[in-house]
C-alpha cells in the first residue's frame, strides 16, 4: 500500500530534532536486526512455556466446539465475541491442542507486527528502517504485548486491523477501509467508536458500508447457529455487568476503578460516561484542526479509541496496544502528539517487570493501566485543542490531494 497523502513539510512544524526524525527513517543494521528477532524468539519462548498459554483462545475453541455438536455457543459463559467469531474459532478445532499451543503465540507476534509495519506505512517509513525495528524491540519490554501473546487474545489482530482502516482511508479508498472495518467488527466490536471517523470525513457511503458488513456478516452466522439471541439476552449482561466481577481486577474503565476505590456504582459510572463523551468532543475537535492527514486519522482514532477505554466495561491492558502501535509511527510526524515526552511517560508502567508503590499487584494492575489511559488522553487532548494545523506531512509522504468532495483534507 502507498503512504499516506499529507501536506508539505514546512519550515520549524512540529518538535524535535529533525535529525533524529532522518536517522530512525535510515535502514536498521543487522545487529540492530537480529537483536530484534531475538528478542521476539524470547517472547515467543516465555509465552508458550508459560501456565496459562492461549487461556482467552482457548474459549472460543470451546464455543466453536459446543457449535460443532449442533448446541448454542453461547451456552459457554467465557464466550464473548459476535456470531462470526464462533465460525473464525472452527479452524483452530483442526488443530490439536499442542500445535495450537504452538501456533498462537506466533500468532499474536506477527498480528502485532504487521500491525505495526502497516501503521509505519501510514506516515512513508520503511519495514527496513531503525524505527520499525527498534519498535519491535520496544514492544519485548510492554506487558500489553507479551501478555496478549501468551493468552492469545484476539485483540491482537484489532491491532493490525486498525492500521490497515487507517491506511486505506489516508489513500482516499474509503469504502475500502469500511469493508475492512466490517468484516473486524462482525467478530469482534472493539474498533466501533472508530466508525465515527467516517462520520467525521462525511463519507457518508463509505459509513453505510461500514455498518451494513458487520450487521450483514452476523446475521448470516447467526441464522447457522441455534439460539443466537443468547448473545442478546446472556452474553451481553454478562459483558457489560463486569463478567460476574471475574474481570474486575483486570478491568481499567473508569467506571471499575472508581467502584473499586469505594464510590457508589452510579457516581463511577457516570464519571465514565462523561470521560467517554469528553474523549469524543475532543476527537471531533482534532479532526476540525486537520494537517498531514495520516495524523489526523491516527490521533482521531486513537481519540475516540481511549473514550471506549475509559467509558465502558471491560478495559484491559493489552487494549492499549490499538492506541500504541499507530501513535508510535506517527512520532515522525511533526507536531505529532506522540512526540511529547507525557505520551511515553504513560506507558512507564506498562513496562516488563517495573515495580511501582502501592499497584503492583495482581489485582492494582488495571490502576496503573487507567493511568497510561489518562495520560495518553491529556496528550492527545491538549493537541486536539491548540490552535493551527495539527502537523505537516513527514517526510517521505505522498503529496497532497485533495479527497472527493472535499476542496482540502480540513474542510470538515
Amino acid at each position: 500500500m502507498r503512504s499516506a497523502p499529507g501536506t508539505r513539510r514546512s519550515a520549524g512544524a512540529g518538535n524535535g530534532d529533525p535529525r533524529l526524525f532522518d536517522w530512525l527513517r535510515g535502514r536498521a543494521p543487522l545487529a540492530l536486526v537480529a537483536a530484534a528477532v531475538a528478542l521476539l524468539a524470547n517472547v515467543y519462548y516465555q509465552a508458550r512455556h508459560s501456565g496459562n498459554v492461549g487461556l482467552d483462545n482457548e474459549w472460543v475453541i470451546k464455543a466453536a466446539d459446543v457449535f460443532n455438536h449442533g448446541k448454542p455457543p453461547y451456552e459457554e459463559e467465557r464466550f464473548l465475541y459476535l456470531p462470526p467469531g464462533v465460525l473464525a474459532g472452527v479452524p483452530w478445532l483442526w488443530f490439536s491442542l499442542k500445535t495450537r499451543l504452538d501456533l498462537l503465540p506466533f500468532v499474536g507476534i506477527a498480528f502485532v507486527l504487521t500491525g505495526w509495519l502497516l501503521s509505519l506505512r501510514i506516515f512513508g517509513v520503511s519495514a527496513r528502517s531503525r524505527l520499525a525495528v527498534l519498535g519491535a524491540i520496544a514492544l519485548c519490554f510492554l506487558e500489553p504485548f507479551t501478555n496478549v501473546v501468551q493468552i492469545g487474545n484476539w485483540t491482537s489482530g484489532y491491532v493490525m486491523a486498525l492500521p490497515a482502516v487507517l491506511l486505506l482511508a489516508a489513500n482516499r479508498r474509503w469504502t475500502a477501509a469500511a469493508v475492512v472495518f466490517g468484516v473486524a467488527i462482525s467478530i469482534k466490536p472493539i474498533l466501533a467508536p472508530v466508525v465515527l471517523i467516517f462520520l467525521m470525513a462525511r463519507q457518508f457511503k463509505a459509513f453505510a458500508v461500514a455498518i451494513v458488513v458487520p450487521a450483514v456478516i452476523a446475521v448470516a452466522a447467526g441464522a447457522m447457529m441455534p439460539q443466537p439471541t443468547l448473545f442478546l439476552t446472556k452474553t451481553l449482561p454478562y459483558l457489560l455487568g463486569g463478567q460476574g466481577g471475574f474481570a474486575a481486577p483486570f478491568d481499567a474503565s473508569v467506571s471499575n476503578v472508581l467502584t473499586r476505590l469505594g464510590l457508589p456504582e452510579g457516581v463511577a459510572g457516570a464519571a465514565g460516561l462523561t470521560a467517554a463523551a469528553v474523549m469524543i468532543v475532543l476527537a471531533w475537535l482534532r479532526w476540525r484542526r486537520g494537517g498531514h492527514e495520516g495524523l489526523r486519522l491516527v490521533e482521531t482514532s486513537a481519540m475516540l479509541m481511549l473514550a471506549a477505554f475509559l467509558g465502558t466495561k471491560p478495559s484491559f491492558d493489552h487494549y492499549t496496544l490499538i492506541v500504541l502501535v499507530p501513535m508510535a509511527a506517527a512520532v515522525v510526524a511533526p507536531g505529532a502528539a506522540s512526540r511529547s515526552p507525557w505520551f511515553w511517560i504513560g506507558y512507564v508502567p506498562m513496562v516488563n517487570g517495573l515495580t511501582l508503590p502501592f499497584v503492583s499487584t495482581w489485582n492494582t494492575y488495571n490502576y496503573r493501566v487507567l493511568g497510561t489511559n489518562l495520560v495518553s488522553a491529556a496528550t492527545l487532548a491538549s493537541r486536539a485543542v491548540g490552535r493551527g494545523p495539527a502537523g505537516a506531512a513527514p517526510a517521505g509522504a505522498a503529496p497532497s490531494r485533495a479527497p472527493e468532495r472535499q476542496r482540502t483534507p480540513s474542510a470538515v
